[in-house]
């Protein structure tokens, strides 16, 4: 087994070396990006490294006061909350890593002459060497010493037992999920729902825990004690068993330490068995995708819109649907609801806190926040319009539509998204703050409308200019922009967003004449939508020479 793990470790150092040489028709300046790229990683793990040091010798101090006696309570509940905290961290982490990649190098390491156990049993042991996990490593070692040079021997030699048997635990525990996710994303549509589902998790967790950070002493009192008499179920926690072994050894109970110890041994066997249950599924399961595409029946009809033509209306309706089945598209659309309603929880102390409490949990307000995520989430639709339909793109430009009706449809689809997710904010936020005047909702919502129409032009601009593949299944890289449409389009956002901002604020909220911000903002919608429509008709021209040149950056050519 040491044998495979070098041959492991060399495998990688060369796909590094690979990476940073490129191949023999590389000059010297593409060569100089590559290492640039790398360059940057290295920094940031520099900076990892000293952080990790600096929190060893913070733990190597709380050692020995645990020791010597004279910690207080708070130390040992913020030792519980670190490793509370790192454990939630090895889940986590390789969840979205394992999200963000493919599966195509499991299956390659079908073709070593490696037995399947033993294979599983290196990627878990290379679990180990995972900077989550080295990051506390030394930790664990540093507080072990600190209660020996304290003067605690004997606790201090539990205590390391209880961090070997911890870091076996963590690095179980980042083998199974990161496999579970694997398997998951083996089918599509099933790995599209989970992504989801785990993203919105993600958020609502992240404002729970914003809900629940001490405001004042009382509250930070509080909160202690609650961290002091946790449930019961968690005791069978990883955390919560190593800290139950610290305190027995510290306070003489060297059987209830062992037993601590050996409870995390078997947890470390379980979660390595389960391990090996989903590995197993994973290397026996094909790499095809069980997505299904849906064909029109003959008598189906094509839905048709008033005011708009059959063209237009059916590329709005592919850009809409497209986007909606892929997992960047859904969050865009399903994400900014629930934001709108926890940033209203979250907001509520500050009526009582702040002067200006009330005005930020007004219903408008949430409102206009939802719509600002709205129009940042959708930039990697709305950006890269062409280049993000890939295949779906040729078959447009095949079709009989003209290059206006072509813009046109691409813009109609844009704001449907808008409007389709600004629905599920104006629910949250007139059920979380049914106040305001309603003149003030109808002013934020055409000062949306007018900043989503004078965002359409600048989009689609950027989308011809800039055109990259994009896969908006994928939430790393390979879902993102251009570099340079994604900077540029977060610039034209901001300034779209300027003007019907300043309406609501000075004629709704400063001068109070909600009646007036509702008009002034109708005006800027209908000002910001005859705009749109004389700008995409500027941009038919541009379209029409850059079509061989977005139909090859679509197929990735």
């Amino acid at each position: 087994m040491i044998g495979l793990v070098g041959t492991f470790v060399w495998l990688r150092w060369r796909l590094l070396v690979r990476s940073l040489r490129g191949g023999r028709r590389r000059d010297g300046l593409e060569r100089l990006s590559r290492i640039l790229s790398v360059a940057a990683p290295l920094v940031i793990l520099a900076f990892f490294l000293l952080f990790a040091v600096g929190f060893a010798v913070l733990a190597f101090g709380a050692g020995r006061l645990l020791a010597a006696g004279d910690a207080p309570r708070k130390l040992m509940a913020a030792v519980r909350l670190v490793l509370l905290a790192a454990t939630g961290v090895v889940v986590l982490l390789p969840l979205g890593r394992s999200m963000q990649g493919g599966t195509e190098g499991t299956a390659r390491l079908l073709l070593l002459p490696i037995p399947r156990s033993l294979l599983h049993a290196v990627d878990t042991a290379a679990g180990l060497l995972d900077p989550w996990i080295l990051f506390i490593a030394p930790a664990l070692a540093a507080l072990p010493a600190g209660m020996a040079v304290g003067g605690g021997g004997a606790a201090g030699a539990a205590a390391l037992l209880a961090g070997a048997a911890l870091l076996l635990v963590l690095a179980c525990c980042s083998a199974l999920t990161a496999f579970s996710v694997q398997w998951l994303l083996r089918d599509r549509r099933r790995g599209e729902t989970a992504m989801l589902v785990f993203m919105l998790l993600v958020t609502m967790a992240g404002f729970g825990v914003s809900l629940a950070v001490p405001r004042d002493d009382g509250e930070a009192r509080a909160f202690s004690a609650r961290l002091a008499d946790l449930p019961a179920w968690t005791a069978v926690l990883p955390s919560e068993l190593y800290a139950r072994c610290v305190t027995a050894a510290l306070q003489g109970r060297g059987a209830q330490a062992a037993l601590c110890v050996a409870a995390l041994l078997v947890e470390a066997g379980a979660v390595f068995w389960l391990s090996s249950r989903v590995h197993a599924m994973l290397l026996a399961g094909g790499g095809g995708s069980s997505w299904k595409r849906r064909t029109r029946r003959r008598g189906e009809r094509e839905m048709r819109w008033p005011g708009v033509s059959a063209p237009v209306a059916a590329v709005a309706r592919a850009q809409a649907v497209t986007a909606l089945r892929t997992v960047r598209g859904r969050l865009a659309i399903l994400l900014s609801g629930p934001f709108t309603l926890l940033m209203g929880l979250t907001l509520r102390g500050l009526v009582a806190e702040h002067p200006l409490g009330g005005a930020v949990v007004e219903g408008p307000s949430l409102l206009a926040m939802g719509m600002m995520l709205t129009l940042m989430s959708l930039q990697p639709i709305l950006v890269n319009q062409f280049a993000s339909d890939r295949s779906g793109l040729t078959l447009q430009m095949l079709a009989p539509v003209a290059d206006g009706e072509l813009l046109a449809g691409k813009a109609l689809g844009g704001l449907l998204l808008c409007g389709s997710s600004w629905v599920l904010c104006l629910a949250a936020a007139l059920g979380i703050a049914p106040n305001g005047h309603p003149a003030l909702w109808a002013a934020t919502l055409l000062a949306g409308a007018g900043t989503a129409a004078a965002l359409v032009p600048a989009a689609a601009l950027l989308s011809i200019l800039f055109p990259k593949k994009a896969d908006l299944s994928r939430m790393g890289k390979e879902g993102n922009p251009h570099a340079a449409a994604a900077l540029l389009g977060t610039l034209a956002t901001l300034a779209a967003v300027l003007p019907g901002s300043a309406v609501v604020l000075l004629a709704g909220h400063l001068f109070g004449m909600p009646v007036l911000a509702a008009l002034m903002a109708g005006v800027w919608a209908a000002a910001a939508g005859a705009g749109a429509v004389l700008a995409l008709r500027g941009l038919a021209p541009l379209l029409a020479e850059r079509r061989e040149n977005l139909s090859l950056a679509a197929r990735g050519g």
